[in-house]
């Protein structure tokens, strides 16, 4: 496992980079702060079916969401976007946005500038034992602690994630 350090060239395999479990999803940093010299941080994230965060906003950070596996519903600003494979989405600070897992997993990117998601991931997070989703037993915080959690880093909740839509069986072409 690399260590991540300050403005040195690197490069990371698949599966590599900090690990940590966060709300039920598998979190890999790929470039945090110290890294980009306070410019941005990417993060991939890796959740089941029903994995999401709730609508909200950001004071400071702009987000970038590429999928690279999995179907997701986002809600931005008053719209609400069926996203897949390739899709990518921004989402500028100040901007309502949510997400959810609408397929049996999913795996996107998450660019975030400028850096100010490592720390509030970390503190209602914890370092990955495995490169897997966190076993249930993990648990999620409550609602009370995440938004106390939140305020401290220009973020508020205005409302539930969206329901994930239903598992489809087999694969249907639209």
């Amino acid at each position: 496992n690399m260590t991540f350090a300050e403005s040195i060239a690197y490069a990371l395999k698949s599966g590599k980079g900090r690990p940590i479990w966060f709300l039920g999803g598998l979190l890999t940093w790929k470039v945090v702060s110290v890294n980009s010299k306070g410019l941005y941080e990417l993060v991939e994230q890796r959740g089941a079916h029903g994995f999401g965060a709730p609508v909200h906003t950001h004071e400071r950070e702009t987000e970038g969401f590429y999928i690279l596996r999995g179907d997701m519903t986002f809600i931005l600003d008053n719209e609400k976007i069926y996203a897949s494979e390739g899709d990518f989405l921004f989402v500028p600070a100040g901007a309502r946005h949510a997400f959810v897992v609408d397929s049996a997993e999913a795996r996107f990117l998450t660019v975030i500038a400028p850096p100010g998601l490592e720390a509030f991931f970390d503190e209602l997070g914890q370092p990955a034992k495995a490169l897997r989703l966190p076993p249930r037993s993990i648990g999620v915080p409550s609602l009370e602690r995440i938004q106390a959690v939140q305020v401290r880093y220009g973020q508020k909740t205005l409302g539930p994630p969206p329901a994930p839509r239903n598992l489809r069986r087999g694969k249907h072409h639209h």
